[in-house]
């Protein structure tokens, strides 16, 4: 038998028992129970989707227990959610947040021009839950800001030339 069409409707090749509305190959038990199809295979599995049209190939599988992502072909790899574009990963290995153009290795574009952070870091366990450092916009001049323990701004350093230190000793 290389085909079967279970009583609630699952169509399994491959398979005896398919568990999903398609079902490629033996199942194990499912990860993701609501899926709509599955792929199992021993070792390295993958999935292709391609546009002829384009000559783009997607790729979604596993390999030597990792979970892989990407193209196939010489093609940038973007992520959306919501509809919209939110993160690129171009051929050349640059990735772009909030940009489609991404021109360094990390590029991050802040939506809002003014009083945003493109970039955060944040201690979020430990002694000291609210000190971190920022990179940002605000005024229309690009910032870098540091926070105390408390989350209190203690430092910026702004585009324009003005600097901004409270507390502490310089020099």
């Amino acid at each position: 038998e290389r085909m079967r069409i279970s009583a609630t409707g699952n169509v399994g090749i491959g398979t005896t028992g398919p568990t999903h509305q398609l079902t490629l190959g033996t199942p194990e038990t499912p990860v993701v129970s609501s899926a709509k199809s599955a792929v199992y295979a021993a070792g390295s599995s993958y999935g292709i989707w391609r546009d002829t049209t384009n000559d783009v190939e997607t790729l979604i599988g596993s390999e030597s227990g990792l979970g892989i992502l990407g193209t196939m072909t010489n093609t940038d790899l973007t992520l959306r959610t919501n509809n919209a574009n939110v993160m690129r990963l171009t051929t050349s290995g640059n990735v772009g947040i909030g940009t489609t153009g991404p021109a360094t290795k990390l590029h991050v574009v802040a939506l809002n021009s003014d009083n945003s952070d493109a970039i955060r870091a944040y201690n979020v366990t430990g002694s000291y839950p609210n000190a971190g450092a920022s990179l940002g916009v605000v005024s229309n001049e690009g910032v870098i800001n540091a926070y105390n323990n408390a989350g209190t701004l203690t430092m910026r350093l702004h585009s324009n030339g003005n600097t901004y230190l409270n507390g502490g000793n310089v020099g």
